[in-house]
């Protein structure tokens, strides 16, 4: 009995539709070490045959009509599936696959093969793209978390996140800027009341200034010492009676001064627990006022006049 090649249409429906015309078929089928008389032993050389429920192989390769590789798809070394599409220069442009930790990923490359554009979904689920520059470095990361929240990240050449904008799972957004090193030294957000706030830190990350606005529209500004920890704040609430703290260290004790009870002007020492000692201001008949004050910080112990 002769012996030929099957139907164009059986074979394609088969191999997923990898060509259109008989001799690109010869060529896909030769790649995959498929010949005539393996066609005949699997009952697929009669036309009519009806087709098989699905082809099995541990890869398949696709080629132009120069014999060159344009597609294969098979498992990687580590075990996981994988597609690679290749130019007319044989340089891989289009890559997807699953990683060892189950996410997968889809690369995109220029001209050299290199990856410039990746997305990717992590184990977790979490959607992200990622952009690189010539010499592979991570350049600009849009991600959203598992937790609910979502980032833009711009790099420098050297892979450093230097500017970022962070929106936190409560609906929060923050704008952050790096220094070389990746130490955030600029932080702007909103609280989650809605509240803008400002914070300036040092080239060890510990805040240097803080500013906000709270949502009764008091504003606050605040220099830290080398710790981080505020030793100076100035407050300006909507009353206009303005005040300014100068802690000690640790935070405890320290001096008030400001405007009180209606706009008088007063100075108050304050002991560790940040209760008024010493209290030094004006009446309201522009008489002074001295009063020494028990630990309470309510109590007086002396009053002149």
């Amino acid at each position: 009995m002769d012996t030929h090649y099957p139907d164009t249409d059986v074979i394609l429906r088969r191999l997923a539709r990898l060509e259109r015309d008989n001799r690109a078929l010869k060529l896909a089928l030769t790649a995959l070490g498929v010949t005539a008389a393996a066609l005949v032993a699997l009952g697929l050389a009669a036309p009519t045959a009806a087709p098989p429920d699905q082809l099995e192989a541990r890869s398949f390769v696709v080629r132009d009509g120069d014999g060159k590789a344009r597609a294969v798809l098979g498992i990687s070394p580590g075990g996981q599936p994988a597609l690679v599409l290749f130019d007319a220069a044989g340089k891989p442009g289009v890559t997807a696959g699953f990683g060892p930790d189950g996410a997968s990923a889809v690369n995109l490359a220029d001209a050299a093969g290199r990856a410039r554009a990746t997305l990717f979904v992590t184990k977790d689920g979490a959607p992200g793209v990622t952009l690189r520059d010539e010499q592979g470095e991570s350049r600009a990361t849009l991600a959203y978390a598992a937790n609910g929240a979502a980032a833009l990240n711009l790099a420098d050449a050297a892979g450093t996140n230097r500017l970022g904008v962070v929106v936190t799972p409560e609906g929060t957004p923050q704008l952050f800027a790096a220094d070389a090193t990746g130490t955030r030294r600029a932080t702007l957000g909103l609280a989650p009341d809605g509240a803008p706030a400002l914070r300036l830190n040092d080239d060890a990350g510990k805040m240097a200034l803080g500013a906000d606005v709270k949502a009764n529209r008091t504003a606050a500004l605040a220099l830290a010492d080398a710790a981080g920890q505020p030793r100076v704040i100035l407050t300006l609430p909507p009353s206009g009676a303005s005040g300014i703290l100068v802690k000690g260290a640790g935070g405890n004790g320290g001096v008030q001064l400001g405007l009180f009870g209606g706009g008088l002007p007063a100075l108050a020492l304050l002991d560790d627990g940040g209760k008024n000692r010493i209290w030094l201001g004006l009446k309201a008949d522009a008489s002074p006022n001295l009063m020494l004050l028990n630990a309470d910080g309510a109590t007086p112990l002396f009053r002149a006049p």
